[in-house]
């Protein structure tokens, strides 16, 4: 069984989001760059681990931390771990890991 790509389901998400007019911002933090890029992005804000996808429900923003389907070949770093749990402290957010396309589609379905 091939196991989908993270990008890859974050894509998929991304199109069910547009597909139901669900407004989202996505954080190009993964992307690669060279030395000075990435010095570029850190003093423009760039901060390691915040969350892949921002969406805005009409209760909350929820921070979506995009990981592959199978948990077994997927891994949340401590910077990511520690960016989801301030999140979570503000009434108007929440943070989630989101373990494939269908388990951020269902969490936000329950959100709207």
């Amino acid at each position: 069984m091939i196991i989908p790509k993270e990008i890859d389901e974050q894509r998929a998400f991304i199109d069910w989001l547009a597909r139901k007019r669900i407004p989202f911002a996505a954080v190009p933090n993964g992307q690669k760059r060279t030395r000075w890029q990435a010095q570029q992005a850190k003093k423009e804000g760039m901060t390691a681990g915040v969350s892949d996808l921002f969406v805005f429900t009409p209760k909350k923003i929820v921070f979506v931390e995009m990981k592959r389907r199978k948990r077994s070949v997927s891994r949340v770093s401590e910077k990511q771990r520690e960016f989801l749990e301030m999140v979570n402290r503000f009434e108007y957010a929440v943070g989630v890991v989101c373990y494939g396309a269908q388990e951020a589609i269902e969490m936000i379905e329950e959100m709207i």
